[in-house]
């Protein structure tokens, strides 16, 4: 994330980072192929995903060409399909290889930088404050909004000892709230969808740190709110003009532009058509449309160019747009495949640590980061995002080692179950107890 940042473009930094991470898929690969103990069977549709991801990607090559797309251009955009495709292999080496507590330790760093990151961008292009930093990693919003649902996910399941980790999940949303990014007040779904799945004993709890993490948000708005009011800090938002003097002397106020936004919510609910980004999203939504159109069965390749008018008159294009339909732009309805392969390897997962492993912090990330890609699916398609990929990565990483800890412990109780076994219990209702722990 730190890499991608770098330039728009593909420069040295970014082929050598290519290099090296294909260096590392690899090796993950190998050690995946070598390993003795890690048991496939639980990610055997993830690995369909990933070589069908890979097929599609290959068969699009040739559709890019066909288009007259750049060779450069198509790379620059399959890049993105190519590393999702190599999540689970990543996912699966670090769930046998790392820690538990260093898979968490790099969600939490990444995942507060990201969010950092996320809110300097957008304050900046925002004109909401002039600050000393730009951004700090890639501003994905998806590796942050990971460790969102994972702290709130942990705040759920251990119920009292859960505050510093609805802290941490208070100031994840708070970066976003800053911005006056009013998508973020959707990731409240995804808290929601996992105190559906936790269960009656922890609603209690739930509720306590879902109104925590909301007040700690707030708090982060109004204390920035606050600060623009300062004469060092302030800048005229979305203007560069001089402050106005005011009746008694001093000078206006820069104007609140996070409240502002986030109070169009209402006037975009009555009159949907009299919101700019709205009508920018509609454009972009049709201009993929009339692409699909064009090329219904294999899309028009990756690197393909989609150009809509935006709410200025001004001509774009770029190769994604604010719109689910991107996708099929790029494989067409060949690539559902995956997709469906993506979804089935998705809701399985979930089956298996439902009903194998219980209710664990892993498993309420799993369902509230897909029941939030559900949601926000009409404004735009994750996968088009890098941090997807690292965010998927993480995730998966900690369900799988989920697994694997069920795996051993139930191997370890029907061992002690056979008879002369040297881990026998002599007292065999002592046999329920490490179950019961796990």
């Amino acid at each position: 994330m730190l890499t991608l940042q770098s330039s728009p473009g593909i420069d040295a930094v970014k082929l050598g980072y290519l290099v090296a991470a294909f260096i590392a898929f690899a090796a993950a690969a190998w050690s995946i192929w070598r390993s003795a103990t890690l048991d496939l069977s639980v990610a055997r549709t993830w690995l369909l995903m990933s070589l069908a991801f890979w097929a599609v990607l290959a068969m699009s090559f040739a559709v890019s060409r066909a288009e007259g797309t750049p060779i450069g251009d198509w790379a620059r955009d399959a890049v993105t399909y190519a590393l999702f495709a190599s999540v689970p292999i990543f996912a699966l080496d670090a769930a046998w290889s790392a820690p538990r507590r260093a898979i968490i330790t790099l969600l939490v760093i990444v995942g507060v930088l990201g969010a950092l990151s996320w809110a300097t961008h957008w304050i900046q292009l925002r004109h909401i404050a002039d600050l000393p930093l730009s951004r700090l990693l890639f501003p994905s919003p998806q590796v942050p909004v990971a460790l969102y649902l994972f702290a709130m996910a942990a705040a759920i399941q251990k119920g009292r000892g859960g505050g510093r980790w609805a802290l941490l999940a208070g100031l994840v949303l708070g970066c976003f709230l800053v911005t006056g990014t009013r998508s973020s007040l959707l990731f409240l779904a995804g808290p929601l969808a996992m105190m559906a799945v936790a269960g009656r004993e922890r609603l209690r709890s739930s509720v306590t740190w879902l109104a925590a993490h909301g007040s700690v948000a707030v708090a982060i708005v109004l204390a920035f709110q606050a600060a623009l009011w300062l004469p060092s800090v302030a800048v005229p938002p979305l203007s560069t003009s001089t402050p106005s003097p005011v009746p008694g002397g001093g000078t206006t106020a820069p104007p609140n532009i996070i409240g502002e936004r986030i109070g169009t919510i209402g006037s975009l609910a009555s009159n949907p058509l009299g919101d700019p980004s709205l009508r920018e999203r509609i454009a972009q939504y049709q201009a993929a449309f009339d692409l699909v159109r064009r090329s219904p069965l294999v899309g028009m390749g990756p690197g393909h160019q989609i150009e809509w008018t935006d709410v200025s008159n001004i001509r774009r294009s770029a190769f994604t747009a604010d719109t689910p339909l991107v996708y099929l732009v790029k494989f067409g309805l060949v690539g559902l495949i995956p997709l469906g392969l993506f979804l089935w390897a998705y809701v399985d997962l979930l089956r298996r640590l439902l009903g194998g492993v219980g209710r664990t912090a892993s498993a309420l990330v799993l369902v509230g980061y897909g029941g939030l890609a559900l949601i926000g699916l009409p404004l735009g398609f994750p996968m088009e995002d890098k941090g997807t990929s690292f965010a998927l990565m993480l995730i998966l990483a900690l369900c799988f080692g989920d697994l694997r800890a069920a795996s051993e412990r139930h191997r370890v109780h029907r061992d002690s179950l056979k008879p002369g076994s040297a881990v026998a219990p002599r007292d065999p209702a002592a046999l329920v107890a490490p179950v019961s722990r796990g």
